[in-house]
């Protein structure tokens, strides 16, 4: 038996049907490598259809990544090291010298050195991702005092932007990243922003508003937060007192707004009694009216039946329940859960 080296396996001279089925046994780096050999094989590849639809960006640090589904990062670094391949993932543009990594933050990985910009490096990163396997941006995640990273790598439209905590933030980046990009699903603010911060309330056209970070809700006024025309807001740091959040339902109850499904608002220490709702005509509990529990996941086992029901003139049901550490607003647009098939 010979022992010298196995031919070349010929690949692309198989029929397509053929090569799909190879392709399907390769996990997703293996890919990427093979979409950078030729136009033919970026061909190949985005002709795979391999289950990509979307992915995650994080321009953050010194480390710029793009995430593709559990534990799978693409890294792109100034960090230089010694062994790897060529790249190349644009016409005309310099490889990236690349190697397959893995550790216990990143996961499964791949790097790619650049002595360039990292950020033009992830920009093109990201434009080859979107070319060859077809998928989307879901969710960016950025520092909030480096919101100005974000800028240049061409993404227009996202699922859900996630602003992480800073000491600071840039208020004139802020205000020109939520005006110029397109935010489908949700936003989640951690770091701290001042009071005197302003924007058009009409630029969040999305499922989710989320406070999370302490401050992160200090310039979202009474009269702002009335304007916003949301499905589901959540403040997880006490923002508003009892007479702001009666106001903000009274202003509900007053309106046509039919938008809302739920608010959230963490409280130190709730009392029912400390809210005044008595104008708004408030019912207790009955089971003849709606379900106990909420019909959303993040509530389907709390049981609100302590809480007080209001109508509106136009027969939409809420009710205003006070927890331990939060007062939940929930609009029910169904009242029951749709009946179980036997």
């Amino acid at each position: 038996m010979s022992l010298s080296r196995p031919a070349k396996f010929p690949l692309l001279k198989l029929p397509w049907l053929c090569i799909k089925c190879v392709l399907v046994n390769w996990d997703l780096f293996h890919l990427i490598y093979f979409a950078t050999i030729s136009n033919r094989t970026r061909r190949i590849v985005q002709h795979s259809k391999y289950p990509l639809n979307e992915i995650d960006v994080s321009p953050n640090s010194s480390c710029k990544s793009v995430c593709m589904g559990k534990e799978k990062n693409w890294n792109f670094t100034h960090d230089k090291f010694e062994f790897g391949d060529p790249l190349i993932l644009r016409r005309n543009s310099e490889p990236f010298l690349t190697r397959r990594g893995s550790n216990w933050i990143t996961g499964n990985c791949l790097e790619s050195y650049t002595a360039g910009d990292p950020l033009d490096a992830l920009k093109t990163g990201i434009e080859f991702m979107i070319d060859v396997f077809g998928c989307t941006v879901r969710r960016v995640f950025v520092d909030g005092d480096k919101l100005s990273e974000l800028f240049g790598l061409g993404i227009s439209t996202v699922k859900v932007l996630f602003l992480c905590y800073s000491e600071r933030v840039n208020m004139a980046d802020l205000k020109f990243l939520l005006e110029n990009i397109n935010v489908t699903d949700s936003y989640v603010f951690f770091p701290p922003i001042p009071e005197n911060f302003s924007c058009d309330p009409q630029i969040f056209k999305c499922r989710l508003l989320l406070f999370a970070g302490c401050h992160s809700a200090d310039w979202v006024t009474l009269e702002l937060l009335c304007q916003f025309d949301v499905a589901q807001m959540s403040f997880t740091c006490q923002r508003f007192s009892e007479e702001e959040i009666v106001s903000y339902i009274t202003h509900w109850f007053n309106s046509v707004n039919r938008k809302l499904e739920w608010i959230e608002f963490e409280f130190n220490d709730p009392s029912l009694e400390n809210f005044n709702i008595e104008s708004l005509n408030p019912m207790p509990f009955s089971e003849k009216r709606r379900n106990r529990c909420p019909l959303v996941k993040r509530w389907k086992e709390k049981d609100i039946s302590n809480g007080m029901d209001i109508i509106r003139r136009d027969g939409l049901l809420a009710t205003f329940y006070v927890d331990v550490t939060s007062v939940i607003f929930y609009v029910w647009h169904k009242r029951f859960p749709d009946a179980v098939q036997q």
